[in-house]
């Protein structure tokens, strides 16, 4: 009976690892389906709208316009992204924290593109739509 017990509880506990860790192309961990969407900010000079997909792609517009686009992947609770606008081969790395239901904010971790840094470290994100 004991080992009956102790092979389902593996067997869920690994079904429950497989679902944690699924990913999409590139093989990277799934992000946190609330994470996924559009988001909108109001800067000074405009409304931005952060448009990030389940495929671990992401888009920055603003007025119709596309200023960056990039990859990411979320780990151990990073965001971690790049783009060309700061030399892809460096990752910019934000703790992201919901503080309320369609809220998002960002703080840096680690970045060394300060115009990416600028555009998000301490800023709000406000949820528009779920993203395609």
């Amino acid at each position: 009976m004991k080992i009956v017990v102790l092979l389902l509880s593996l067997c869920t506990m690994s079904a429950a690892t497989t679902a944690f860790l699924t990913t999409y192309p590139g093989g990277v961990a799934s992000p946190p389906k609330s994470l996924v969407g559009r988001w909108e900010h109001t800067f000074p000079k405009g409304v931005w709208v952060w448009t990030i997909r389940p495929n671990g792609t992401f888009t920055l517009t603003s007025k119709g316009k596309t200023f960056a686009n990039g990859q990411y992947r979320v780990q151990n609770g990073i965001y971690q992204m790049n783009d060309a606008n700061c030399n892809v081969n460096y990752q910019g790395r934000y703790r992201f924290a919901f503080f309320a239901k369609d809220s998002l904010r960002f703080s840096v971790v680690e970045d060394t593109c300060q115009a990416r840094r600028a555009g998000t470290d301490g800023t709000g994100w406000k949820h528009l739509a779920d993203a395609k």
